[in-house]
């Protein structure tokens, strides 16, 4: 049993949490982390300059604390990204997590997952969430991918698959800390913390596990960090990079399917707000406020994307690209 109370010959795990203004949630999501099965962990958090009560309910609740922790607070924001380097520096485990200051760990994830890892000599495993609200109240469960087969199956991720689509839930990620070290942490100049890094670990063939299980209990709110429209759009300007060495055809066909698959989301309307000005996806993405552009502009590209020859060319694409 991995939960074995003789903890000298079961790996340490590190279970980081990323603190910004969520003094309303952050005792919930600690206590869910000291809570669990798995007993050999030690706990960090970074804190990014709150400005709520968050950095008094921390430290009054460490004082309760049994297990190893270290408690940072930044000076200044410095955004995700920034805090997810610290907390990688900060750990010491073989394995490590991060999880957001709102969200909570089922009972026996770490035991779950870590078993897992080892038995299958894994550098990344992710899992199932379930989406609650401030309530806490499960306003979406917890479905699998259609590339996902419904039992616990091996995927060896690829940049092909993260092209297509990303599939990965990431409060449930649980990564070797070796294999995130050789690749120097997190990617600074994306505002995603994420999606690069396992484009890197995919693309260095590094092995990547999904497991079957349900492990995170995800909050969405208002005013959450992170949206769906805004995640879309830092996967499509992350992989619009990732293609400058493309020959121009292979970038447009790629961009294509893109731009269909963004027109496609109700939010998009709104995704020139979190553009930059006086770029193509800034007034390409203004124009679809009109629902008629709109229209026109989705029932053009559903064309273009479903010619044979662009389908093809994009399937090369995938197959090819690393």
């Amino acid at each position: 049993m991995l939960n074995d109370t003789d903890k000298s010959h079961l790996p340490l795990v590190s279970i980081g949490v990323a603190s910004y203004n969520n003094s309303k949630y952050i005792i919930a999501t600690l206590e869910s982390i000291i809570s669990q099965s798995y007993r050999n962990i030690e706990l960090i958090i970074v804190d990014d300059f709150s400005t709520d009560n968050s950095v008094e309910k921390i430290n009054e609740f460490l004082k309760q604390v049994s297990i190893p922790f270290k408690f940072h607070i930044n000076q200044k924001n410095e955004g995700v990204v920034n805090v997810c380097n610290k907390l990688l520096s900060l750990v010491q485990g073989t394995y490590y997590t991060l999880i957001g200051s709102d969200d909570v760990m089922l009972p026996n994830r770490i035991e779950i997952q870590l078993k897992i890892m080892i038995s299958k000599g894994a550098d990344m495993s992710f899992g199932r969430i379930n989406v609650i609200n401030d309530m806490g109240k499960i306003i979406e469960h917890s479905r699998n991918y259609e590339c996902i087969s419904e039992q616990t199956t091996e995927i060896i991720m690829t940049y092909s698959n993260l092209l297509e689509y990303n599939v990965v839930t990431a409060p449930t990620v649980m990564l070797k800390t070796t294999a995130v070290k050789s690749l120097n942490g997190y990617e600074t100049k994306y505002d995603i913390e994420d999606l690069p890094l396992w484009i890197s670990l995919a693309s260095k063939k590094y092995k990547i596990v999904y497991l079957n299980e349900l492990l995170v209990y995800y909050r969405i709110f208002a005013g959450s960090l992170s949206s769906k429209i805004t995640t879309l759009l830092a996967h499509y300007f992350l992989i619009r990079n990732k293609i400058n060495s493309f020959k121009f055809i292979d970038k447009f066909v790629v961009q294509l399917f893109w731009l269909f698959k963004l027109t496609g989301e109700q939010e998009f309307k709104d995704a020139y707000k979190y553009c930059q000005k006086g770029t193509f996806i800034y007034f390409y993405s203004y124009l679809n406020k009109n629902r008629i552009f709109h229209s026109f502009s989705y029932r053009l590209l559903k064309i273009v994307v479903s010619n044979r020859y662009v389908r093809n060319r994009y399937n090369k694409i995938l197959l090819i690209s690393l």
